[in-house]
């Protein structure tokens, strides 16, 4: 990519090249139509004289008077030919006395010779013609150095019109490259490099607003590089801190998962003890209460596993590969279906529904999405569960037909312990859609839910690719 300073220099050459041009054009028109009427007068005179002979001759029909003068006229180099002709059209003087008496030839024009013919006499009275043939030797020469001090004067012209033009180039852009220098280092990362102009015309004011522009920018780097040291500092502190939060979190996990876990098991297995000790020893409403206090605790077991999940969730290393999740949900309700052989439900899955995402949390995450539409649908006559790819959206999707929920509690589907219909209608701990949206967010994804009570559910989920 050509500088401004060649552009600028080269427009300048190109307009003093056409200026040079017109000028030797000009010059040599002059020079060469100077020297044609300079020639012209000169064979007009001779003409003249020797009409003025062959006017006497043919008036006389002395002829030998104008045959001297023929056999001497061609002693000038640029006359080829002379011959003077009687009003009958008959040669009666030529430099060739073999043509004496005779017509006269065609008067032909050539590319080195060409014909001038002279009336003698007037038009009331035509005593004949003279006639002369010249040479062009003469114009050509007169044209050759013509051309060639031209081409001299235009080989000095080019060479001083290309050093002035760079010279103007040169003065024009010396101070526009001082803005560029400045540019293209700040370009490259150095603000420290300055235009240096100054004054009031336009090239200074640009370079006057480039400097305080690179000052600003150099002092919002710096000021940004201060922040940004901050925020590091921040980071590393945050960091800490939820590092130390992770190891509570890690540690309350442990004590939920050995701790928490056996009291709640030593409890059912009390309650196991009691009933076969000493139920002989009570009533029929102490033997359900114990009953109660089994079936808490094996719920209480559940719930505590279902934490466990979750909180492995939000700590598990996510490994993407190409994850199948037509082949896990037809896995999914085919062991739905072993453990309720007596349901009827009509199963619809687009095959080869491929996702980039770590495989075990996908599964756990279409298992849990077909776990509940299996248990919403247990109490719709024509069950119906459906996978698919929604175009639209631009979302998979899980449909089915059960009990479905009001769309202004929708937000509330994903919160742990958040329950929109009875437990007693429809069991469940509350943790389970909490981990599937906890496995969206682990990806990146997105999650959302649409329902028409008593109609139709759809839980779409978008994961990146």
């Amino acid at each position: 990519m050509y500088s401004l300073k060649y552009r600028i220099s080269a427009s300048i050459f190109v307009l003093e090249v056409i200026i040079l041009s017109f000028v030797i054009w000009q010059m040599l028109s002059a020079s060469v139509q100077s020297n044609y009427a300079h020639i012209n007068n000169i064979q007009e005179s001779t003409l003249k004289l020797v009409e003025q002979s062959a006017r006497l001759a043919l008036f006389t029909e002395e002829f030998a008077i104008i045959q001297l003068r023929m056999e001497t006229i061609i002693d000038d180099p640029n006359i080829q030919r002379a011959m003077v002709v009687d009003h009958r059209n008959i040669i009666v003087a030529s430099d060739t006395l073999a043509e004496l008496g005779q017509e006269p030839p065609e008067l032909l024009t050539t590319s080195d010779t060409y014909w001038r013919k002279k009336t003698v006499g007037n038009k009331d009275n035509v005593l004949g013609a003279l006639m002369v043939q010249y040479s062009t030797r003469e114009q050509d020469n007169i044209y050759r150095d013509a051309r060639n001090r031209s081409l001299i004067i235009a080989a000095i012209g080019l060479v001083f019109s290309a050093s002035v033009s760079l010279l103007i180039g040169t003065i024009l852009t010396r101070r526009i490259s001082k803005v560029f220098k400045a540019t293209d280092a700040v370009m490259n990362g150095n603000y420290s490099v300055r235009s240096g102009l100054a004054g009031n015309d336009e090239v200074a004011r640009l370079g006057v607003a480039l400097d305080g522009m690179i000052s600003h920018v150099a002092d919002e780097r710096e000021r940004m590089a201060k922040l940004n040291r901050e925020l590091e500092a921040r980071v590393v502190e945050r960091t800490r801190n939820l590092e130390l939060v992770n190891s509570e979190v890690q540690s309350f996990s442990y004590s939920v998962s050995h701790d928490l876990r056996a009291p709640v098991r030593r409890i059912g297995n009390f309650a196991d003890i009691f009933l076969e000790d000493y139920s002989d020893s009570i009533d029929k409403e102490g033997r359900r209460i114990i009953e109660r206090i089994k079936s808490n605790s094996v719920d209480m077991m559940l719930l505590i596993d279902r934490l466990m999940m979750l909180s492995k969730v939000s700590h598990q290393e996510i490994v993407h590969i190409k994850v199948n999740i037509s082949d896990i949900f037809k896995a999914a309700i085919e062991d739905l279906k072993e453990h309720n052989p007596e349901r009827n439900v009509s199963i619809i899955i687009k095959p080869n529904l491929i996702v980039n995402a770590d495989k075990t949390l996908m599964k756990r995450l279409i298992v849990n999405l077909a776990d509940n539409a299996w248990k919403y649908t247990s109490k719709t006559t024509h069950a119906k569960i459906e996978l698919g790819y929604d175009e639209e959206q631009k979302a998979y999707f899980i449909r089915d037909n059960g009990a479905g929920f009001e769309q202004e509690y929708a937000e509330k589907l994903f919160l742990p312990f958040e329950r929109l219909h009875n437990e007693v209608e429809f069991e469940g701990s509350g943790i389970g859609l909490s981990t599937v949206l906890r496995i969206i967010e682990r990806h990146n994804g997105k999650i959302w839910a649409s329902s028409i009570p008593d109609e139709a559910t759809t839980f779409y989920f978008v994961l990146p690719l």
